[in-house]
């Protein structure tokens, strides 16, 4: 049941498909977004299929709904997750044009929207058009995960780039005032980026020992510069750490840094800046060698080995969580009364079962191991939950098979008799079926391809869900009569697919067993 995601190292988020129970083995990777939340507290709910206007949804939804809707280029990722977020959903799912998906969205320029509670994943397509897509209740969970340690480590990964490091700069001091770290439990870093055709190599690189370590630059400064800034503030920390100096002047150092040299990558600045907090001014390039090779263009925190690509998030909430003994000056929880122990005992705690604090990481929920309440009666026979009325029918079935087959063993004298009885029943049937076949395959209502043209009256976005391909004008379409819109040879092939046998629209899972498609 348990689905493990490793997009990038250090990222351990973990989706769990509850029921159907043939999608409970199901794994697959997932995209997800450096800007909402991480999902720190177990959410749930059922997925349904979703669509927008304008980057916003175009219904409501309830609570423990999750919405999966098709991505493509008209929206922003980060407007398309605030306008969901506003309307109240938690966590929204992106499906993919592609089978692999090996990404992280970022947010949009101009997206400053904090503290929005949100989760965000991108799902490859091949996950809602083999499966999803067959069944009409899919329950899922998801949280982003923690390690526990006695004294957890906490590191500063830096982009370089001041505009994006400043509110990671920002959580991560406010975290090592507030918590008291130490240099034994705190570090920092930054990142470098390798030469691309859009970099120049004499002012965006730094050769260094037979390597080119590079950024890209921005309007008003070379790569070189911001390298070279990145590489004074490591050289900085190096003899921070390596002496009796107190740590706190690297961090007054860093508070400063982005707000008196915001915008200003010049040497002189941060160099001015690092001796005023008592920097001895030798910059050492030997630190290069220990750089991280930059993927994302952004910064990140990392909280023993996991790295948090959100910026302005609850560091400090984070850090605690990672505690085996959280300190005193750990924030309150989702919940006043919810204590850091109690999302770790696999336990529900009463003080922690609401939705805020993920029903205590499901535990609330649970009724018997790994069956949850919103399983039950949900149109899936789950084998885990005893009791299920799902199931009942299923296991009334094969009690019924067992009663025949022990009438028929006590039978015997009587078997051949009724062989015989059944064959002669099997051949009239067989008549009459075919009778009957005839008499549905002229009473089946055609639906025949047209036009599509702009105004034509359809429900959802302008794309089959089948191919996932976008429909334009002029293109030839099968209009369904709850007014969803498919290519004809996708649905034609879709309604004759032998795992759907209820024949139910891709979209609303209508029933279509009545129609077929004019060839």
């Amino acid at each position: 049941m348990l689905v493990i995601f490793y997009l990038l190292t250090g990222v351990f988020s973990t989706l769990k498909i509850h029921s159907p129970d043939e999608l409970s083995d199901l794994s697959f990777n997932v995209g997800y977004a450096s800007f909402g939340s991480p999902g720190l507290y177990s959410i749930y709910g059922k997925i349904v299929s979703a669509s927008h206007r304008n980057c916003a949804p175009s219904t409501t939804y309830e609570d423990h709904e999750i919405p999966l809707i098709l991505y493509y280029s008209d929206c922003s990722f980060s407007d398309l997750a605030y306008k969901f977020y506003i309307s109240g959903v938690k966590l929204l799912l992106l499906l993919s044009l592609e089978d692999n998906i090996n990404f992280v969205m970022l947010p949009s320029y101009n997206f400053e929207v904090d503290n929005m509670n949100i989760v965000i994943l991108m799902i490859p397509r091949f996950v809602y058009t083999f499966y999803f897509a067959y069944y009409k209740n899919i329950w899922i969970s998801y949280t982003y995960d923690y390690i526990q340690t006695e004294v957890p480590e906490a590191q500063l990964v830096i982009s370089g780039y001041h505009e994006n490091d400043k509110k990671y700069i920002e959580s991560y001091v406010s975290l090592y005032k507030t918590l008291k770290l130490s240099i034994s439990n705190s570090s920092f870093t930054f990142q470098y980026s390798n030469y691309s055709e859009f970099m120049s190599l004499t002012e965006d690189c730094i050769f260094f020992e037979s390597n080119y370590y590079c950024l890209k630059n921005t309007n008003n400064s070379t790569g070189s510069e911001i390298l070279t800034n990145s590489i004074l503030s490591q050289s900085f920390y190096n003899e921070i750490s390596q002496s009796n100096k107190p740590q706190k002047l690297f961090i007054d150092y860093l508070d400063d840094l982005t707000n008196i040299c915001f915008q200003n990558y010049t040497l002189l600045c941060s160099y001015n800046l690092a001796i005023k907090y008592g920097f001895s001014g030798n910059i050492n390039y030997e630190v290069l060698k220990k750089a991280e090779l930059n993927t994302l263009s952004t910064g990140f925190y990392r909280i023993n080995n996991l790295n948090f690509y959100w910026p302005g998030l609850p560091l400090q909430e984070i850090y605690c969580l990672s505690s085996k003994v959280p300190n005193e000056n750990c924030p309150i929880l989702c919940n006043a009364n919810c204590k850091y122990s109690d999302l770790t005992d696999n336990v529900c705690s009463i003080y922690c079962n609401s939705s805020s604090c993920g029903y205590s990481q499901l535990k609330c929920l649970e009724i018997y191991k790994e069956c949850y309440s919103f399983m039950m009666s949900d149109g899936n026979c789950n084998e885990k939950c005893l009791n299920d009325e799902d199931c009942i029918s299923s296991h009334e079935s094969k009690s019924n098979k067992y009663i025949v087959l022990i009438s028929l063993t006590i039978s015997l004298p009587i078997l051949s008799m009724l062989i015989c009885i059944i064959v002669y029943k099997i051949r009239t049937n067989n008549r009459r079926n075919r009778r009957v076949t005839e008499s549905e395959s002229e009473t089946m209502i055609i639906l025949e391809p047209e036009k599509f043209y702009k105004g034509t009256e359809v429900l959802g976005d302008l794309y089959c869900v089948i191919d996932l391909v976008v429909i334009n004008e002029g293109d030839y379409v099968v209009i369904t009569p709850c007014k969803h819109i498919y290519h004809p040879n996708c649905l034609s092939q879709w309604l004759s697919n032998s795992q759907n046998s209820e024949k139910l629209c891709p979209n609303c899972k209508n029933s279509l067993k009545l129609f077929k498609i004019q060839e």
